[in-house]
């Protein structure tokens, strides 16, 4: 990958993990009404956080990336919601945790499949 691409998604991805962070630990006083679609949110977040992990760390992990990704993803939606819980702005939820962890999972497949729908497309090419 050239290195201006990947220098690109690695502050692409930088940018994203800080902006879940940060959405995390605002107290919910500010945040809009989520109206029931908290879970859909959370599982849409992490799915595009493990795939840009994934995408960002390829070249560097090689077969470990979607590993990885989902690990990193995965810990950084636990530890997200015990540190909401400390901090007393916002509540600690076990079902926002398999929200991430779900969608986490959901975004490594669509990496893998990526992945390998690509390999094929560039093996016909050969």
């Amino acid at each position: 990958m050239p290195r201006l691409r990947q220098r690109i998604l690695d502050i692409l991805t930088s940018l994203y993990t800080a902006l879940i962070i940060t959405g995390s630990l605002m107290p919910s006083t500010g945040l809009p009404s989520a109206s029931g679609m908290d879970k859909l949110e959370h599982f849409i977040a992490y799915l595009i956080l493990s795939f840009l992990i994934s995408l960002t760390v390829r070249e560097r992990l090689k077969e470990l990336e979607i590993t990885a990704a989902f690990l990193f993803a995965t810990g950084l939606g636990v530890l997200l919601e015990i540190l909401q819980g400390i901090g007393g702005a916002r509540e600690c939820s076990s079902w926002d945790a398999v929200a991430d962890s779900l969608g986490a999972a959901a975004g490594c497949m669509v990496f893998y499949i990526w992945r390998h729908k690509r390999a094929g497309e560039n093996h016909k090419k050969v």
